[in-house]
């Protein structure tokens, strides 16, 4: 077994450099934070928000758009990371989902909500 520790760092250039480090960001898990009625809330906020600064449906038409695209992104992102890090069945699984969410897009493209729907590329 070979050492991970390439023969041309010392140790004493180990210890300068972990005392350099810049310390990982502090996470927290609120199990309150995470709960199913907890993001419900969020969630209904936010459309709230939105039915409050609108009086019609393009501003939820975006929104839908907006958080697709976010989670076709996210999706992407997890299938290459997976595929960096030699996972490439859980990879595929991201990468069919990224998919799922394309076609939703595809699908939503071509709903129009009214007559001036500037998402609809169907006319």
């Amino acid at each position: 077994m070979t050492s991970s520790i390439p023969d041309a760092f010392s140790p004493e250039e180990l210890q300068r450099m972990l005392a350099e480090a810049q310390p990982e960001p502090e996470v927290t898990t609120d199990p309150d934070c995470q709960s199913d009625e907890y993001i419900c809330e969020i969630a209904q906020e936010a459309i709230d928000l939105a039915c409050e600064k609108s009086a019609g449906p393009m501003v939820h038409k975006v929104m839908l758009h907006q958080i697709i695209q976010h989670m076709f992104d996210w999706h992407v992102k997890m299938a290459n990371q997976l595929l960096e890090d030699g996972m490439t069945d859980p990879a595929m699984g991201w990468a069919r989902d990224a998919g799922k969410w394309q076609a939703i897009m595809n699908i939503l493209q071509t709903i129009s909500v009214q007559n001036d729907d500037f998402t609809c590329t169907a006319k």
